[in-house]
């Protein structure tokens, strides 16, 4: 049976002659049988086949494959049969009894080792292992001081397993921070400058538009799943205002989200101080931007103009969001 290449094979270290048997072989046998006793050839066979070379040494020494199996090189004879013959630019011969028969390394053996090494090393290039084409582990590895490029040039991103047999790079969860973020700052909704790690604060506006809908704060999110959580805390002197809506909604599709509503109740004079709380889990399918905003209620019903600025203030305000898929 013919070698496969590029298949394991067998060796040995140290291993004595032994000889033909005394009936020799043909130019076209595939079965021939060794005679003499010797243990060194015992891991011949065990994990693949192995090269023989029949009349070692002669004019006409013949290379021989024998394909892997189990044998006792202790008898005084061994079997070997479905044996390749002619093999690494010899030619098949009739061989005499007798004559001495070694395990060989071929230049077959050596051509595939280099062959592999120089894929393997780029060209035979030293530096880097550079592996082209599909790798397949099985079992455990332990891989250290590993380096991938290539697929994405975002820092921090994840090889992620798509299917048994993909993957791709993706932002890990809960690591999209948001990009820009803005607040009412008593004249204008202005930016705000991020602090560590990009993350956004929004607090301690002191004023209020006069609008139906009060953009209080907003933040510029990218595509995910975000918890978005706002806090507004007010402070009114008017006995007219009756309630407020503290809203989280999509300014990029004018959609509303959710919202936080607390009653207020009516006062003769002096100030008092209410908060209100609104937390929802948004799934962006495109980046957008999120605004908290709110609705004073007046006790004529009316949402649309606040009664003076000193009437209505905010002197805590806050927008965050947090990526959670």
């Amino acid at each position: 049976m013919s070698r496969t290449p590029y298949s394991l094979n067998s060796y040995t270290g140290g291993a004595q002659a032994l000889y033909l048997a005394s009936s020799g072989i043909g130019a076209a046998d595939t079965t021939l049988t060794l005679s003499g006793s010797t243990a060194s050839w015992s891991p011949l066979g065990t994990t693949g086949g192995w090269y023989l070379s029949v009349g070692y040494g002669t004019a006409n020494e013949e290379k021989m494959f024998v394909p892997s199996g189990s044998w006792n090189y202790t008898n005084n004879y061994v079997t070997l049969s479905g044996i390749t013959r002619g093999i690494d630019y010899t030619t098949a011969v009739a061989q005499s009894g007798g004559v001495t028969c070694i395990p060989v390394i071929t230049s077959t053996d050596i051509s595939e080792a280099n062959y592999a090494a120089n894929l393997l090393y780029n060209g035979g290039t030293t530096g880097p292992l550079v592996i082209s084409g599909k790798v397949t582990i099985n079992g455990n590895a332990t891989i250290s001081g590993m380096t991938i490029t290539g697929g994405t040039t975002t820092s921090g991103y994840v090889l992620t397993a798509t299917s048994p047999s993909g993957s791709t790079w993706t932002a890990p969860v809960g690591a999209t921070l948001p990009t820009a973020a803005a607040a009412w700052n008593g004249t204008t909704v202005a930016s705000i400058t991020p602090v560590t790690n990009n993350a956004f604060i929004t607090a301690n506006y002191n004023a209020l538009p006069t609008a139906t809908l009060t953009q209080l704060a907003f933040l510029a999110l990218p595509a995910g799943t975000w918890l978005v959580m706002g806090r507004g805390q007010f402070t009114y002197t008017t006995a007219t205002l009756v309630g407020l809506d503290l809203l989280i909604y999509n300014l990029s599709t004018s959609a509303y989200i959710a919202a936080g509503t607390v009653d207020v109740g009516q006062i003769a004079g002096g100030d008092a101080r209410v908060g209100v709380n609104v937390e929802y889990v948004v799934t962006l399918a495109t980046a957008s931007y999120i605004a908290l905003g709110a609705y004073p209620v007046y006790s004529s019903g009316s949402v649309n103009v606040i009664n003076g600025s000193t009437e209505l203030n905010i002197p805590a305000t806050g927008l965050t969001a947090v990526r959670i898929a």
